[in-house]
C-alpha cells in the first residue's frame, strides 16, 4: 500500500490535471475525509468503485488510512473523466466534509505557491 501521494505513478501527470490536483492535495484531503461513509456510497453508485473496493477501504483502521486508500484507489485506476467523477460526488457530499468547501470551489485552478503547494489548507 502506498504510503503517501509521493510514492504513486501515474502515466500521464500532465495530461491529467484533476489527478494531479488531487495528488497535490493530498495532505488536505485526507484529514477532511473523516466520515467516509457517505462519499463511498455515492462512488458505488456512479460506478465508480465496486462493492469489494468499499469493504477493502473500510477495513483500513484510522479514518485517515480509509481516506489514504480511497484516494490511491482513485490516483491509480481512475481514468481522468471518473476522476471529474469523483470530484463531482465530493461536491454532492461537501455538507459532509466542511473543510473541503473551499477546496471543491477553486478546483484544478486553486493558487499555488513558487513551490507547487496549496497556499493554504483547510483546517
Amino acid at each position: 500500500m502506498a504510503d503517501g501521494p509521493h510514492s504513486l505513478k501515474s502515466s500521464g501527470e500532465n495530461n491529467e490535471p484533476l489527478k494531479t490536483f488531487i495528488k497535490k492535495s493530498w495532505d488536505c484531503i485526507v484529514p477532511a475525509l473523516y466520515n467516509i461513509e457517505p462519499l463511498l456510497d455515492h462512488l458505488i453508485a456512479n460506478n465508480l468503485l465496486q462493492v469489494n473496493d468499499r469493504s477493502e477501504i473500510l477495513a483500513e483502521k484510522t479514518p485517515q488510512q480509509k481516506a489514504r486508500k480511497l484516494l490511491e484507489i482513485v490516483y491509480c485506476q481512475l481514468d481522468e473523466r471518473s476522476t471529474s467523477v469523483f470530484i463531482d460526488c465530493l461536491k454532492k457530499c461537501q455538507h459532509q466534509y466542511p473543510r473541503l468547501k473551499e477546496w471543491l470551489m477553486e478546483g484544478p485552478d486553486i493558487h499555488r505557491g513558487p513551490s507547487g503547494e496549496m497556499n493554504r489548507c483547510l483546517h
